[in-house]
Order: C-alpha cells, then sequence, then structure tokens
C-alpha cells in the first residue's frame, strides 16, 4: 500500500505537477534546516557541555559522564546540581546546593540538617557523614556538597561558594547513551 501512495503523491501523470512537488519539498526541506540552525545556535548560546572528573558526585554523576549545563545564574533552590569554579582555582566542580543564603547548615549524629530539618533529597540522605558544627550560609553564598561525601571537597573544606562563581546548573547527562538523564 505505501508504494502506491508514494507513487501517487511524488510520481503522478502530470508533469508541472511534479515539478511543483519537487520544488515544495526543497523548499520545505530548506525551511526545516533553517529551523534546525537556529534552535541549535540558541541551544548553544544557553547551553553547554562539561565531561565530569573524579568521583565526588557518584552514584548520581560517574567520572566519563558529558553533563549538559545550563549557562547563567538562576534562583537556586537547595538539591539544584551546579557547575562552579572556587576562587583561585582553574578546576571546575559539579556538586549539589544545600544550603542557600541565610540558612543554617550542620551535621549531626551522622546525618545532614538545614535549619534544623533533615536533609531528605538524594544520596546525601542515606550516607553518613562526620558531624560538623553549624554554618550560617552568608548572603551571596551557597553550600554545597558532593553526593559521595567521603570522596568529595566541598564547602565543608572551602567554605560556602560566592553565586557568582557558579557557571550553570546541570541539567542531564548526555552520554553514556546507558546513563543518559535528566537531573
Amino acid at each position: 500500500m505505501f508504494p502506491a501512495i508514494n507513487y501517487l503523491c511524488f510520481y503522478p501523470n502530470s508533469r508541472g505537477y511534479r515539478m511543483g512537488m519537487r520544488k515544495f519539498r526543497g523548499t520545505f526541506l530548506l525551511g526545516l534546516w533553517a529551523a534546525v540552525v537556529l534552535i541549535a545556535l540558541i541551544a548553544l548560546r544557553n547551553y553547554d557541555w562539561y565531561p565530569a572528573v573524579g568521583t565526588s558526585m557518584s552514584p548520581t554523576i560517574q567520572p566519563g559522564d558529558i553533563l549538559l549545563v545550563q549557562n547563567g545564574h538562576e534562583d537556586w533552590k537547595r538539591g539544584d546540581l551546579i557547575l562552579f569554579q572556587v576562587d583561585g582555582e582553574e578546576t571546575m566542580f559539579v556538586k549539589r546546593i544545600v544550603g542557600l543564603p541565610g540558612d543554617r547548615v550542620e551535621a549531626v549524629r551522622g546525618r545532614l540538617r538545614v535549619n534544623g530539618q533533615p536533609w531528605r533529597e538524594g544520596p546525601l540522605a542515606d550516607i553518613p557523614l562526620p558531624d560538623f558544627p553549624a554554618q550560617r550560609v552568608p548572603p551571596g553564598r551557597l553550600f554545597v556538597m558532593g553526593d559521595n561525601p567521603p570522596k568529595s571537597e566541598d564547602s565543608r573544606s572551602f567554605g560556602p561558594i560566592s553565586e557568582e562563581a557558579v557557571q550553570g546548573r546541570v541539567r542531564a547527562i548526555l552520554y553514556p547513551l546507558s546513563r543518559m538523564k535528566g537531573l
């Protein structure tokens, strides 16, 4: 049946009709190509990719994962994964925001607490932590931690980071395909 439809649509008896369809297809494909290029250019301005290094965000992110990062500064939320650079370091870090400006962050009896409430999101909810004293997150700063605290260099060691140091929000794992997912 499909060969018959294909024949009727693209090989009619009238030469003029056939030329018109050819022109229509060419125009349609050119328009489609232009739309794809425009969308890609917009996306490239707003998104970037970053190869994950190290095990500090394991099991959420594994070494070698390729991450999709939405560039720019936003209204950050607890639990967001962000890409940032610490003052004086060339290395880029990927960590989870656990404390916003004004929040009180601490680890008590091996459990992370934010504003006196136990942290209940992601791997940090289940992993025992070494206790650390309460810290108030200053204005314009974020308290970040890795999902694998024993292997993570984070705000517990270098303090809360400046919101200006954030390159963007990690939106997805793009590669390997077996791990592709939104974050």
